[in-house]
C-alpha cells in the first residue's frame, strides 16, 4: 500500500509540474504578444511625426513603416533601434572618410608648393 501511495504522489507531482510548465509557457506567450502589441502602438505613433522629428532620433519614415510591417511577435522598436544604430555607424564612417580625404589633400598641395619653391630657388 505504501508503494501505491508513493507512486501515485510521484505521478501527481509530475502532472502538476507538467501543468505548471504549460501554464508558464502560455503566460509567457501572452506576455510576449502583449508587449509586441504595446510596442506596435508606440511605433504607430511615430508615423504621425514629421520627417525632421524622425531624423532627430535617427530614423526615417521608411524605417518606421518597415518595422511596423514586421511579423507580430517581433518587437518593432528593437528593429528601429538596430536601423538607427546602423545609420549612425554608416554616417560616422562617411565622416571619417571625408576627414581622411581632407587630410590627404593639404599634404599633396604642400608637396606641390615645395616642388615649385625648389624650382624657383634653383633658377
Amino acid at each position: 500500500m505504501f508503494t501505491t501511495t508513493t507512486s501515485h504522489s510521484r505521478t501527481s507531482a509530475a502532472a502538476v509540474a507538467a501543468v505548471i510548465r504549460v501554464a508558464t509557457k502560455a503566460v509567457n506567450t501572452i506576455a510576449a504578444y502583449w508587449n509586441a502589441h504595446m510596442r506596435r502602438r508606440e511605433v504607430r505613433e511615430l508615423l504621425g511625426w514629421n520627417d525632421h522629428m524622425l531624423k532627430d532620433i535617427g530614423i526615417t519614415r521608411g524605417d518606421v513603416a518597415s518595422a511596423y510591417a514586421s511579423p507580430y511577435p517581433v518587437d518593432p522598436t528593437a528593429r528601429l533601434k538596430i536601423m538607427a544604430v546602423e545609420r549612425r555607424a554608416a554616417a560616422r564612417e562617411q565622416a571619417r572618410e571625408r576627414l581622411r580625404a581632407a587630410d590627404e589633400r593639404p599634404s599633396q598641395a604642400n608637396s606641390s608648393a615645395s616642388d615649385r619653391s625648389s624650382d624657383l630657388t634653383a633658377a
